[in-house]
């Protein structure tokens, strides 16, 4: 199934067609460097099917490619009703090396508060690294308390 967004191609990464994103995995060695201590494998996307969240049921979570002229441009993972009722956790968003600054990252968030806006959620949370303050808060994200390894934030959707 594939859904339009903000003039994206939203499709379901699966076990079947995983290698398809390894290009944004593979463009962005400083995060991996930074948060594994290594470059990507193509072994890191299948961790996203193994990575569960306690008490949370995995059929529910999406692990998303975004698709644009042809290549993915970018990877988004999120836990609808996570933690709680009616909010939406973006678990991660990483975006293609070679579209970084250039609006990209700006333009899956604006589609993804629209959707999750229309969808009836009343909070998207996430946790971020300190270098994407700037960004989060440019997208009206405010900083939370008790981000765990990361730093949280939060956006209040007012329905």
């Amino acid at each position: 199934m594939q859904i339009n967004l903000a003039g994206f191609e939203a499709v379901p990464i699966t076990r079947q067609n995983y290698a398809d994103v390894w290009g944004v995995y593979e463009s962005n060695p400083k995060y991996f460097i930074e948060h594994k201590g290594r470059a990507a494998l193509h072994t890191d996307i299948l961790e996203t099917f193994e990575r569960l969240v306690e008490g949370y049921n995995p059929e529910k979570q999406y692990f998303v490619g975004m698709w644009q002229e042809g290549r993915c441009a970018a990877v988004l993972e999120l836990l609808p009703d996570f933690p709680k009722q009616g909010e939406l956790w973006l678990s991660e968003l990483i975006v293609h090396g070679e579209l970084h600054s250039q609006g990209t990252g700006s333009k899956i968030v604006q589609a993804v508060i629209s959707a999750a806006k229309s969808l009836g959620f009343n909070r998207i949370a996430l946790g971020t690294d300190e270098h994407l303050i700037p960004f989060w808060i440019s997208h009206g994200f405010s900083q939370i308390p008790d981000g765990g390894n990361f730093i949280g934030f939060e956006l209040i959707i007012d329905n």
